[in-house]
């Protein structure tokens, strides 16, 4: 919800029959907020929440009084729609690992929440490429190092996925892979080719149109005809470069996570 225009764009979205999702750390939605966005249509609003633990979150998050704010935010958006759907985002990493079938747990049991999903950690977003980044001191406490705990804790949402908690989002060939992405994080998940070049479009807040958020743009929406770059042998290139690509980022192992597809674990 970085820009002021957001909810209008939903809105606009809405009204001409999309499905929307609207992510957020919470930290804006205050009564008058958690009204618009009520009033905009969105479909769907995904919460951050790495930890049950108000410290810890708040930790991870890196301001203070964010897990209150998540709190908060959940209260109000169930006050003022009961057709907006509340979704729960977290992020795995060593500092919640032994907290995770806590979370489902508490997500299937609350009334207010409609469902969640995991990620798993992956290289921060805007730094330096790095296939090892996970090594790399500034990121030591969140990149998990205990594989038998992370197969244990993997294991136990396996189970409780198959066992009917069906607020776990996550499909059961994903939580696979989660476990083998984090024994084995520079191993390609999938068995063939990535697939975000048929399956995405990717609108950047200064206009760029991408294919995939870590190749250049094809065009900006601002200037080009998006139907035009679509099929430009710019656009080409960038498919064949995505074709070549077996880095385990963002997309692949989490966003555009497609259970159809064939993967390795």
């Amino acid at each position: 919800m970085a820009r002021a225009e957001t909810l209008e764009l939903i809105n606009y979205a809405h009204k001409h029959g999309f499905v929307t999702l609207l992510a957020t750390n919470a930290f804006l939605i205050d009564e008058t907020m958690a009204e618009n966005i009520a009033a905009s249509g969105v479909t769907t609003v995904n919460i951050s929440l790495d930890s049950l633990r108000e410290d810890r979150h708040d930790s991870l998050r890196g301001v203070r009084g964010a897990y209150q704010k998540v709190m908060r935010a959940i209260e109000l958006l169930d006050k003022y729609s009961s057709d907006v759907k509340i979704g729960i985002c977290t992020v795995i990493s060593n500092e919640n690992l032994d907290e995770l079938v806590d979370i489902v747990r508490w997500i299937q049991e609350n009334d207010k929440i409609d469902g969640m999903g995991f990620q798993a950690i992956t290289q921060p977003f805007s730094t330096p490429e790095d296939l090892h980044w996970y090594t790399d001191s500034r990121y030591s406490s969140l990149w998990p190092i205990d594989l038998k705990k992370v197969d244990k804790i993997m294991n136990g949402l396996i189970k409780m996925k198959e066992s009917g908690f069906n607020k776990l989002g996550n499909s059961l060939p994903q939580l696979q892979v989660f476990k083998a992405y984090f024994h084995n994080p520079n191993d390609f998940v999938k068995q063939k080719k990535c697939h975000i070049d048929t399956q995405a479009i990717n609108i950047t807040p200064t206009g760029e149109i991408r294919i995939c958020f870590y190749m250049e743009p094809i065009g900006n929406i601002k200037y080009d005809d998006i139907n035009t770059v679509w099929n430009s042998s710019k656009a080409e290139m960038i498919r064949e470069k995505i074709a070549q690509c077996k880095r385990n980022c963002q997309s692949m192992v989490n966003c555009n996570f497609d259970p159809s597809e064939v993967y390795i674990y």
